[in-house]
């Protein structure tokens, strides 16, 4: 079992006031003097996948039959002063309803964007029975997503099994259209940098229009559930961000993990005690019983 924090009730969850948000309502604005609002200019950001995916059933080109990449990656962000060095620990006194994180599929070696598929079969990808009804109705386009789900992803200050907080992103709702072996790669933008004066630092050329937020954007939208912040709605106009207000700051990718066709998939990966730490402290994530358990009953 993961240690239980300070703050927890009788039943193990965090005081309501405590909680972080749940995914279908709007961040909260912290009061000026009582949270900090960084920028990126006078800091350094790292992404760090903590919770790796393992692997994923495919869900071809139909709605119904969507199967979500077990178990959800779990990305932690660190923050590091940039003419010290020093990491910035003090994570309760920081204002995060400004950090977003973007998703995206690439190949497993790193090199190739996966994120859309071409219906016409150019890709490469097997393609299942359902696609060609697909394709009958997308001929004026025939690219479609290949990740599907809550492509971006919110803040969250969460205690891990350390019993340490931390800032957390949780994409606990991503799935694979195609059969594969694939990377998810994260993008971390800090929209309080459209609020300042502070230069934008990025570590690499996100010119091209694979690594563009704001083409990745205007195609897949922003997810259903999680709403930007309401001081960010001038950013999410149309589901797409002003990459010429907010610049991709820092990415990172996960390790390889395998999509299986649904006769070669040997099931989902059992719930993480990561997971049900975060699960504990309101975060939406779907908790599988343990095998003992389901034995036993």
């Amino acid at each position: 079992m993961y240690p239980q924090h300070q703050g927890l009730n009788s039943s193990g969850y965090l005081p309501y006031q405590q909680r972080p948000p749940p995914p279908g309502s709007l961040p909260l604005i912290p009061m000026s003097g009582i949270n900090h609002i960084l920028h990126s200019g006078d800091y350094q950001f790292s992404l760090e996948v903590v919770q790796q995916p393992v692997r994923a059933r495919m869900c071809g080109f139909g709605d119904k039959d969507r199967r979500q990449i077990t178990p959800p990656l779990c990305a932690r962000l660190r923050i590091f002063h940039k003419h010290t060095g020093q990491e910035y620990t003090d994570v309760s006194a920081i204002d995060t309803s400004f950090y977003t994180v973007i998703a995206e599929l690439w190949s497993a070696d790193g090199t190739r964007n996966h994120s859309f598929v071409n219906l016409n079969g150019e890709s490469g990808y097997q393609q299942q029975q359902q696609h060609q009804q697909h394709l009958q109705q997308t001929d004026s386009n025939p690219y479609t997503r290949n990740l599907i789900g809550s492509l971006a992803a919110t803040a969250f200050k969460l205690y891990d099994l350390s019993d340490t907080l931390g800032i957390w992103f949780i994409l606990q709702d991503l799935s694979v259209r195609t059969e594969g072996e694939f990377r998810l790669k994260l993008s971390f933008v800090n929209l309080a940098d459209t609020m300042g004066s502070s230069h934008i630092h990025t570590n690499h050329n996100y010119g091209n229009s694979s690594n563009n937020i704001h083409n990745f954007q205007n195609t897949s939208g922003y997810p259903h559930y999680q709403q930007p912040p309401p001081h960010s709605y001038q950013h999410y106009q149309g589901g797409s961000i002003d990459v010429n207000a907010a610049g991709i700051i820092c990415s990172t990718f996960s390790q390889p993990f395998r999509s299986y066709s649904a006769k070669r998939f040997p099931g989902v990966i059992d719930s993480t005690d990561l997971s049900r730490c975060f699960a504990s402290q309101g975060i939406k994530i779907l908790i599988r019983r343990d095998k003992k358990h389901r034995q036993k009953q």
